[in-house]
């Protein structure tokens, strides 16, 4: 039993793929960064993690809580040193599957629009300027 693409979806993942690899070097030149804010054990936010520029997000983080064994936080809002376009992933670790839907991420705290039932990780890179 072969396995073959469509040369379309072939050429659509290498720009995707050359298009995030470009933006990412810029990027970590220009020096953005990209701040996630999780639920936290309390049901607020934490402080936020900050990411550089082509780094992988996780959707969900992880921690310790005591009596519950480890508990899964999910990201829910985020804002960006400069506007940002952001790429999401079926797999952890920005590995697998890119997913279809993608979104922008601006200055000021915003609301994340994952996939939350098939995004597990998300990279950002630096919007062209128009």
């Amino acid at each position: 039993m072969s396995f073959s693409m469509p040369l379309r979806s072939i050429r659509f993942f290498f720009f995707l793929w050359t298009t995030v690899v470009i933006a990412a070097l810029a990027g970590a030149q220009e020096g953005m960064n990209v701040k996630i804010f999780y639920l936290s054990q309390g049901g607020g936010t934490d402080n936020g993690e900050t990411f550089l520029s082509g780094e992988c997000i996780p959707v969900l983080k992880g921690d310790y809580a005591p009596q519950q064994g480890f508990v899964a936080y999910p990201a829910v809002s985020g804002t960006a040193s400069q506007p940002a376009i952001c790429v999401q992933y079926e797999s952890e670790h920005c590995k697998g599957k890119v997913l279809d839907q993608k979104f922008e991420l601006q200055q000021g705290d915003k609301p994340l629009p994952f996939q939350q039932n098939t995004a597990k990780s998300v990279v950002c890179i630096p919007k062209a300027p128009m």
